[in-house]
């Protein structure tokens, strides 16, 4: 079990409602879209509910002023629940 499907449960456990709902039908798999939708209004669940990527490192170019014949990006996904890794 994913640490982001165990956060949605534990999540679930503490809400009440349509909120407790949502968070059980968006651990599922596959998630319930009306589910994410409805806490994607939410900003502090909208961030956990999409998948993320973000550049950690960057490198390229060998001068200030010239442009890069290359470049390298490292870059880190947290994949949102059912979504596959694709490169």
């Amino acid at each position: 079990m994913t640490f982001s499907r165990k956060y949605l449960e534990y999540s679930a456990r503490r809400a009440e409602g349509q909120r407790s709902a949502d968070l059980l039908a968006v651990a599922k798999i596959p998630p319930d879209p009306e589910a994410v939708e409805r806490l994607s209004e939410d900003p502090n669940y909208n961030s956990i509910l999409r998948t993320t990527c973000v550049a950690t490192m960057l490198s390229g170019g060998h001068a200030p002023n010239a442009l890069p014949q290359a470049a390298r990006a490292n870059v880190n996904c947290v994949f949102f629940l059912g979504k596959s890794r694709r490169r």
